[in-house]
Formats: C-alpha cells, sequence, structure tokens
C-alpha cells in the first residue's frame, strides 16, 4: 500500500485546518476514489492507496488540486 500525506491549511493565517474530510481519485492505473480520512489537529490526513499516479485531491467534497502520489502535499482552503 502506498500513503500519500496532505497537510490542509488556512490560506488566511497559514495555520492547520483539522476536521476536515479529505480523499484522493485515481484516473490512471486501478483508478478509484480512496476512503476518506479526516484531518488530525495539525491539519493532516494520511491516506492509504493502491493506486500511484495522478490523483485529484478532495477536500470538504471539492477538487483542490492535482498532484502525482504517492507524496506530501499541502491544500490551502
Amino acid at each position: 500500500m502506498a500513503v500519500t500525506t496532505v497537510r490542509v491549511q488556512y490560506g488566511s493565517s497559514g495555520k492547520p485546518a483539522p476536521g476536515y474530510r479529505v480523499s484522493l481519485s485515481f484516473t490512471g492505473g486501478i483508478g478509484g476514489v480512496t476512503d476518506t480520512e479526516i484531518t488530525d489537529s495539525y491539519g493532516l490526513a494520511r491516506i492509504e492507496h493502491a493506486s500511484v499516479g495522478q490523483a485529484k485531491i478532495i477536500v470538504q467534497g471539492t477538487t483542490r488540486e492535482t498532484a502525482h502520489c504517492p507524496g506530501e502535499h499541502t491544500v490551502t482552503v
């Protein structure tokens, strides 16, 4: 299993955003959408997934950006 860590932070302050729902949507390889993870008090969501490659990062039901996974990514809300 591969792991992608997504850090969600507030754009106005740069502070962590706890309690946000995060998932990944892969279009290549096996494809599919991962289970939803909730950001912790540091704004981090650790998502395990079987696919690798380009994925859309979905926060609170909205696609925020596309990134190469696995890896670490920061999303501003």
